[in-house]
């Protein structure tokens, strides 16, 4: 069933490809937006995550960080320089909790193979940040072979479309909606894609934003209203949290 649009938040999510002048900081602030900034590629340190996830932090935009996958490059390695990444940026609770980025890339179409090295990267990201989010399409989620360990995990999905909700893969919800490509409109109406405008962002619309919640206080967590984030609280701090959430989401 299609989500009402004054209950969803809007988001970006950005790399080296998008240089920080084309990021609209202060519209971001003001609407409560969120932001993914992309920490890693394998192996390989984005050049620009220091400077998004800097600017992120001081316009006090909610903010993770993604790992984009790499079937070819060993897992202890990969998480070896996104905790790099994390410490030099100072990511830890409070935070959007990191996207685990998995798609094709040029002449490495996804496989079988990578499902089992995606789940231990995984799991190995949910140990250290609490929780992690996995980003597919319904298309490559097939490729991968349909494992059903992402069902463990919220899930970011990519597809444009004019239609109210993405395809997803079998029996998932979605957390996250990658629904459109193309210059700044914070508009969800607008979905049309032109990925080779130069001042293309990623545009995301959110229900669920889970957090880094290790060592996060209960009242610091009533401070984030723009996400939401499983954590041990009475029904009535959950009742509390949600109707403070909406309010904050309907002002948007």
């Amino acid at each position: 069933m299609p989500r009402e649009n004054n209950l969803m938040l809007h988001g970006l999510d950005i790399s080296n490809h998008q240089s920080p002048s084309v990021v609209p900081w202060d519209d971001l602030a003001e609407r409560k937006s969120f932001l993914y900034v992309r920490a890693t590629y394998g192996t390989t340190k984005d050049r620009r995550v220091t400077e998004h996830f800097a600017r992120a932090k001081e316009k006090g935009i909610s903010a993770g960080l993604y790992h984009f996958f790499r079937a070819n490059q060993a897992v202890t390695d990969q998480l070896g320089v996104f905790s790099e990444i994390a410490e030099l940026v100072g990511y830890g609770p409070g935070d959007l909790a990191p996207a685990l980025d998995i798609e094709a890339d040029v002449n490495h179409p996804v496989e079988p193979f990578w499902s089992t090295p995606a789940q231990e990267l995984a799991k190995l990201l949910v140990a250290e940040w609490s929780e992690c989010l996995v980003y597919l399409t319904q298309r490559e989620w097939s490729m991968l072979g349909k494992p059903k360990w992402t069902k463990d995990r919220p899930l970011w999905v990519a597809h444009y479309t004019a239609r109210p909700e993405p395809a997803v893969p079998t029996d998932h919800s979605w957390s996250i909606w990658q629904y459109r490509v193309g210059p700044y409109d914070p508009n969800s109406e607008n979905r049309r894609t032109d990925a080779r405008d130069p001042q293309a962002l990623d545009h995301n619309m959110a229900i669920y934003l889970p957090l880094i919640t290790t060592g996060l206080e209960p009242e610091t967590l009533r401070s984030r209203l723009a996400v939401s984030a499983p954590l041990e609280l009475s029904d009535e701090d959950w009742l509390t949290l949600r109707r403070e959430r909406d309010e904050t989401v309907r002002d948007v």
